[in-house]
């Protein structure tokens, strides 16, 4: 009889571990999924910026400036700034969600390699190389006379596009 009682807590013991076990493991599988889905959009937008960054500068017609990089932008150059923006951001928030849902890595290659395509398109329709729009970027942040213009030509392309 004491043998039985034996055996009995030691099914207990061993159902208690068993339980904690697949507890601790359910938890970790957690938060490695997370960890993996946080890699992979960080993963895609480090790609989909590697590309802006790396794409031909001889979109626009014009001949290249051997002027420096920080050069006023003109108003052409704003009003296209302003159209590529207001679209990076549709662009953005259409393949945002797709992105978050899908787990496959194969997947995620497949949407970001759209996105990639999709930039490039609105970079080269705009008239504007990837340096040329992150100059201009750069330049909001010090020039507030030039970032007011640049919101206010935002604004007028967000209404536009509505």
């Amino acid at each position: 009889m004491r043998l039985a009682v034996r055996c009995v807590y030691n099914t207990a013991a061993l159902n208690r571990a068993t339980t904690r076990f697949r507890a601790s493991r359910e938890k970790a599988k957690g938060t490695t999924m997370h960890l993996h889905r946080v890699r992979n959009i960080a993963l895609g937008l480090a790609v989909v910026s590697t590309l802006a960054a790396s794409l031909p500068t001889t979109f626009s017609q014009e001949a290249p400036s051997t002027s420096s990089p920080q050069t006023v932008p003109t108003d052409r150059d704003l009003n296209a700034f302003a159209r590529t923006y207001v679209g990076l951001q549709k662009i953005r928030a259409n393949y945002q969600q797709s992105l978050d849902a899908v787990q496959e890595p194969e997947k995620k290659q497949e949407i970001v390699a759209e996105v990639n395509g999709k930039i490039a398109s609105l970079l080269e329709k705009e008239g504007l190389s990837a340096d040329r729009y992150n100059q201009i970027f750069a330049l909001l942040s010090t020039d507030e006379k030039l970032r007011q213009k640049t919101l206010d030509l935002i604004t007028q392309e967000r209404s536009k596009s509505s």
